[in-house]
């Protein structure tokens, strides 16, 4: 049995990266709601996901439990979980797509 992501044509909707940086080092916020909107929609994707327990497990390996989104948990998600303080783990624009995001989740 394969995850909902595998076939999926956009990948990197599961892993967001910060590519663009304004003056100073803070993100754009243009990059910072493309990652808001990609993780959404990939939470979405893992919502009817066949694997998500595996996929779970995945994420919360040492090597994957900081980035990315596995089972349907973000990266700050899965840190709680370990408890793991997840606010010197990720970076500054880690938490601001992890809060943006669940607060939108919340409006829904």
């Amino acid at each position: 049995m394969v995850g909902n992501c595998s076939n999926n044509a956009h990948p990197d909707m599961w892993f967001p990266e910060l590519k663009v940086y304004a003056r100073w080092g803070r993100p754009k916020e243009l990059e910072i709601n493309r990652n808001v909107t990609n993780a959404i929609t990939a939470l979405s994707i893992c919502k009817d996901c066949p694997i998500t327990d595996e996929c779970l497990a995945e994420g919360m390996r040492d090597e994957n439990l900081t980035n990315g989104i596995w089972g349907g948990k973000m990266a700050g998600e899965r840190l709680d979980l370990a408890g793991l303080d997840k606010e010197t783990m990720l970076a500054q624009w880690e938490l601001e797509v992890e809060r943006a995001v669940m607060a939108r989740s919340q409006k829904q």
